[in-house]
């Protein structure tokens, strides 16, 4: 049940996505103590989190999940790292970073706790320090079916430290995985535009209007950064895109 789950999930659409959910509450109802299951319903929920904006009902089952599955398996990295990135989208950076700090303790390899403690780095504000963890993630899991997500990270922590080169080429990467990602597209369109390259900004701008008619600034200032001048930076360069169209 949770390889079928598991399947379905890979495959990213929202029925294959509910499909999922029927198979790992399936397998919940079969055994409710297994931390096979327990991790991915933490998951699943995460994803549906993070696809909402932070939904608070579904980080709460995050953490439900995520809790039960370590009372389980106290040496799992995974349900650490969910508890890691449920406090990320609370808010809650530097609290997210200790259970990052532990799953990457229990399993140096685990490419989303490192990815994961990169967002918390970089909404602490040390975009230097996130750099690293995100190309470890890079080198860690190069098929990684979430990899969109990881490149738009790492060009973000790009623009801070306003390496813009890196930021349009990362965050094309990013888009050549699923070019429906917004926060690529958008971070692309202000590096273009600090970098002097307007026509290609306006370009870039095109595409994303069409793509994402019902944009608001709303969805940048949603990210939990502990400085509101980090979202106010990055809204600030896109903005000049959009003045100059």
């Amino acid at each position: 049940l949770v390889r079928r789950g598991r399947w379905h999930m890979n495959r990213r659409t929202r029925r294959d996505t509910e499909i999922a959910l029927e198979f790992f509450d399936k397998a919940y109802r079969e055994d409710p103590n297994s931390s096979a299951v327990l991790n991915e319903l933490a998951w699943w929920y995460f994803w549906r989190a993070w696809l909402r904006f932070g939904d608070s009902d579904d980080l709460e089952k995050v953490e439900m999940f995520a809790r039960k599955a370590l009372l389980m398996d106290s040496l799992d990295a995974r349900p650490h790292a969910y508890l890691g990135v449920a406090d990320i989208m609370r808010g809650l950076p530097a609290l997210a970073a200790e259970h990052l700090t532990e799953a990457i303790h229990i399993n140096p390899s685990f490419a989303f706790a490192r990815s994961a403690m990169g967002s918390a780095q970089l909404l602490l504000g040390d975009a230097t320090g996130a750099i690293p963890f995100f190309l470890d993630t890079e080198r860690l899991s190069p098929f990684d079916l979430y990899r969109f997500h990881n490149l738009g990270e790492l060009a973000a922590a790009y623009c801070f430290v306003e390496d813009w080169p890196a930021a349009i080429a990362t965050a094309e990467r990013s888009l050549n995985l699923s070019p429906s990602y917004f926060y690529a597209r958008f971070l692309k369109i202000g590096a273009l535009m600090r970098s002097g390259r307007r026509d290609e900004a306006a370009r870039e701008l095109a595409i994303f209007m069409t793509r994402h008619p019902d944009f608001s600034e709303q969805r940048i200032r949603w990210i939990p950064f502990v400085d509101p001048a980090k979202n106010n930076f990055l809204i600030a360069n896109f903005d000049r895109a959009k003045s100059d169209a």
